[in-house]
């Protein structure tokens, strides 16, 4: 079960496994500040997908996937729009939780 965006979407509400997960490791008052800044970030995204994930081969290793689809044309520059994403993440969630968020920029 996921958390969807769209730039339709004024408000959202979190699927319960993503506010289970959330809620168990710690992050969730840091789920909206972050959900606020990506939709700032990418205000044309078309869709924000949350989920829940966990790594196939890594015995406990999971995390909350945030995927974000752009059209190509918004984001000329992947490498620039990522790392500024990654340092607003930094600035909203303490180092030693960022490991639960594991961000994908999709241009497409």
């Amino acid at each position: 079960m996921m958390t969807t965006v769209t730039t339709e979407t004024k408000t959202w509400t979190w699927s319960p496994e993503v506010l289970a997960y959330a809620q168990e490791t710690g992050i969730e008052a840091f789920l909206d500040p972050f959900m606020e800044v990506t939709r700032e970030m990418f205000p044309t995204a078309r869709e924000i997908r949350v989920f829940f994930d966990r790594d196939p081969e890594l015995v406990d290793v999971t995390c909350l996937v945030w995927e974000v689809w752009v059209p190509k044309q918004d984001v000329p520059d992947y490498i620039a729009a990522t790392r500024a994403w990654i340092r607003a993440l930094l600035n909203i969630c303490p180092t030693t939780l960022v490991h639960h968020f594991v961000q994908s920029l999709i241009r497409e």
